[in-house]
């Protein structure tokens, strides 16, 4: 039970089929349930095994709020670590990447081998001789899987990897196929904000089709005087010819059981076919043009992974959603280099995410503003509720259990919290 608002509350009663408690978005106790309840209980994206890929290297990452180092150890084996030292609990590692033999605390120079485990400190001898030092290393995080290189994380008991991802497996390998070699490469660019909002109205945004035709429209003006638009991104295209909201619910919604959501059909509304250029024939070459067709026309823009990131695999960024409080979220996006496609690949994925993602992005800043306006809206609400309505009556299921819906359904939100309702401990009625 909780306390909002100065009632006491069960999380049931704030979630209703069509329906959100505004106090969900700005509820202190009810954010602190969410990062013990979810983020430590589902599989977290972490990023890519291309970005440690020697012995030694290393970056940080963030499970829920709490900072990790992602390293590959000595044997060559990803770990997944606590930054915090099991002294006095300073951060251990400052670095956003780098390469190490070892870390060592700034503090009081408690020094941890790559694998976390305790290699020494000074004035040993004034450490009784029961010093435990196998209890005293950097806090290993239990269950750490890959799939297609990416790497996932988890306190647990999480679900099995490929069950969790379901149908979203296909986000990650249409990145990683889209590459002859089957391989990522890092790329030595990140672009981060911090957003005044929390981490739930972010991540329901990224799938609503139907907000760029407002939220977006002086953004969107900008690419109508351009007399070729055929280098800019197709959404964006389609965007700035202005399609009706009836156009937009024609592509289809899937929601998973896990919470995860994508589009399929946005780019067939923009008339977008892969040219057989040269990405077209240095794939087909390895894999035939049967196959090159499938892979390069594949037709999803975003894909949304409950609860910590999203996905564009035609443009090979993933976005990671990392809480920091109840109200301000933390965006991260890497763009990884397909190995073997042409350099014109790399080219488009970097000006998509700078127009996407990056801080001065003239589509960013729209959804900064929208966002806030929500949360100081919230903050206020007293006992009101959010309407997630739209479409309502037209969800239904698959053999699989994924929800599908029109394009421009909230289903995939209502699904979220059918989600939150599961992992907080109850389905809502």
């Amino acid at each position: 039970m909780l306390p909002i608002n100065g009632n006491t509350r069960d999380h049931r009663d704030l979630v209703r089929n069509d329906e959100v408690h505004c106090s969900v978005y700005t509820d202190g106790q009810l954010f602190d349930r969410e990062i013990s309840d979810i983020f430590q209980r589902a599989w977290i994206l972490l990023g890519h095994e291309c970005q440690v890929p020697e012995r030694g290297d290393h970056m940080l990452g963030r499970i829920g709020t709490r900072s990790v180092i992602i390293v590959r150890d000595d044997t060559g084996v990803i770990r997944v670590l606590e930054n915090r030292c099991a002294h006095r609990g300073a951060t251990v590692c400052s670095e956003r990447r780098g390469n190490s033999k070892r870390f060592t605390c700034p503090y009081h120079a408690w020094t941890f081998a790559l694998d976390g485990s305790l290699m020494g400190m000074p004035l040993k001898k004034e450490y009784r001789e029961s010093f435990d030092y196998g209890t005293h290393g950097l806090k290993i995080v239990p269950h750490v899987e890959l799939y297609r290189g990416f790497i996932f994380a988890s306190y647990g008991p999480p679900a099995n990897l490929e069950e969790f991802l379901g149908a979203a497996r296909f986000c990650f390998d249409d990145m990683v196929d889209r590459s002859p070699e089957q391989k990522l490469e890092m790329v030595q660019t990140d672009l981060r904000y911090i957003v005044k909002a929390n981490w739930k109205m972010v991540l329901e945004n990224l799938n609503d089709s139907l907000h760029p035709l407002a939220a977006h429209a002086s953004a969107l003006a900008a690419f109508k005087p351009l007399k070729n638009r055929t280098d800019i991104n197709p959404v964006y295209r389609l965007a700035a010819n202005s399609p009706s909201p009836e156009m937009l619910q024609k592509p289809q919604s899937v929601a998973t059981p896990y919470g995860h959501s994508y589009i399929e059909g946005l780019l067939r509304l923009a008339n977008v076919k892969a040219p057989r250029d040269e990405h077209f024939q240095v794939l087909a070459a390895r894999r035939g043009e049967e196959e090159a067709e499938r892979i390069l026309n594949g037709d999803v823009h975003v894909t949304l992974l409950y609860p910590s990131a999203t996905i564009n695999s035609r443009m090979q960024t993933i976005r990671l959603i990392r809480p920091i409080s109840v109200d301000e979220t933390e965006v991260v996006s890497y763009v990884f280099k397909l190995v073997d496609a042409p350099e014109k690949v790399l080219t488009s994925a970097l000006d998509y995410v700078w127009i996407s993602s990056s801080p001065a992005s003239i589509v960013v800043v729209d959804d900064f503003e929208v966002y806030e306006r929500c949360q100081e809206s919230y903050k206020r609400a007293g006992d009101a509720w959010c309407s997630v309505h739209r479409a309502v009556e037209e969800d239904s299921s698959d053999e699989h259990g994924n929800l599908i819906a029109s394009g421009t359904s909230e289903g995939y939100i209502r699904n979220q919290y059918r989600v939150w309702s599961r992992y907080l401990g109850a389905e809502p009625s």
